[in-house]
Formats: structure tokens, C-alpha cells, sequence
């Protein structure tokens, strides 16, 4: 519905990064859930509510399932499978000089795997009935792009979601 329209985003504290990953911060986040989305989000309530996955349940004390949402596309044409979500949540704490890792979310995370094409397994490394309250602050990037660096993003080459927006620039 927005085709052929433009977004203009101005913040009174400047993003430090396009990198959906790189910074725990506002204003990278603001900006970067216009192009990319997480498995699930917060309603207005502050519920956890379906996104990428269309459900999610623990199968043991330290063992999740999550379902995908057939037919997502990101912004380059391909599809979302369960390799993007692994790579992701690889990726996410681990992108090298982000002043505010994003590991604080995924930090009760052993191992996230994928059980078929649109299932996902997160096993903790305890008990974690919070998990999907994480969820939220780990945004979807295409495995394709595991070995992207923030400069990547930041120049516009990585920056491919699943979000209402495609990116053009970062100014």
C-alpha cells in the first residue's frame, strides 16, 4: 500500500548503525524494526504476540518450539525458513564492537537449531519461562548474510528484512 511513496525518519538522538544487531540502544531499534521484524512482539498491553512465528511452546524444561509464518518474504524476494532464524540468533550477540551487545537477551540460549524448514528448537541452558519475552529484541536476518559486517549494513548492501519498509539510504 505505501509503493512508490517515501518515509522520512528523523530522531532527536542519532542511530549509531542500520545493523538490526549491532546496538542495544532506542534509536538503532526504532529505525531498524522499519525494515526487519522478530519472531514474535509486544502488543500494546505489552502481551507477546505472533510476528515471524505464528506460535511457541515449551516442549521440556529447557526446550522450545516455534513455528514459522508460511510465505514470508524478505525484501530481496527470498523466503524466510528456519536457517535465518538460527543464523540470527547466532549473530545477534556476537557482532564484533557493538557498544551494547544484544547477549543480554539471548544469554539463557544453549542452542538454537532447525527442525524442518519452518520449525524452529531453542533449547536453554536452564529453565527460562521468559524466553518469549526476549523474543522481541532479536530481529530476522537473511542466513545469507551470516557473514555481513555492520558496514555492510550500514552502506545499505545487508540491510534485507522482512519489515513494511525496503531501505533505499542512511544519510
Amino acid at each position: 500500500a505505501a509503493a512508490a511513496q517515501d518515509l522520512t525518519i528523523a530522531l532527536g538522538i542519532p542511530i549509531t548503525s542500520i545493523d538490526p544487531h549491532f546496538a542495544n540502544n532506542s534509536p538503532n531499534k526504532a529505525v531498524a524494526r522499519h525494515f526487519f521484524e522478530a519472531l514474535v512482539a509486544f502488543d500494546e498491553k505489552l502481551a507477546v504476540v505472533p510476528g515471524l512465528a505464528t506460535s511457541w511452546k515449551r516442549t521440556a524444561d529447557t526446550v522450545w518450539e516455534i513455528q514459522l509464518r508460511p510465505g514470508v518474504k524478505f525484501s530481496d524476494g527470498s523466503t524466510l525458513d528456519a536457517s535465518d532464524v538460527v543464523v540470527s540468533f547466532a549473530r545477534a550477540p556476537a557482532v564484533p564492537n557493538s557498544p551494547a551487545s544484544l547477549a543480554l537477551f539471548t544469554r539463557s540460549i544453549k542452542e538454537v537449531s532447525a527442525i524442518d524448514p519452518m520449525r524452529v528448537r531453542i533449547v536453554t541452558k536452564y529453565p527460562d519461562p521468559l524466553l518469549p519475552t526476549m523474543l522481541p529484541e532479536i530481529l530476522i536476518v537473511p542466513s545469507e548474510l551470516k557473514d555481513a559486517t555492520t558496514a555492510d549494513y550500514n552502506g545499505g548492501k545487508a540491510v534485507v528484512g522482512t519489515g513494511p519498509f525496503v531501505f533505499e539510504s542512511y544519510t
